[in-house]
C-alpha cells in the first residue's frame, strides 16, 4: 500500500515538540515515537 503525506512546515515543529514531550514523560518513549514515524512506508512526502 502506498500513501501520500503532505506536511506543513509547522507540523514538523509540532512533531519535534511531541518527541521531546514523550521523552520527558518516559525515557525512550520519544525515541520510540520517532522510530515509528520513520518506519511508515510512504513514497510521496511533501513539505509545504
Amino acid at each position: 500500500m502506498e500513501f501520500e503525506i503532505r506536511f506543513e512546515s509547522n507540523a514538523l515543529f509540532d512533531i519535534e515538540e511531541a518527541i521531546e514531550y514523550y521523552e520527558s514523560q518516559q525515557k525512550g518513549l520519544g525515541i520510540r515515537f520517532k522510530t515509528q514515524q520513520k518506519s511508515l512506508k510512504c513514497k510521496n512526502i511533501t513539505i509545504t
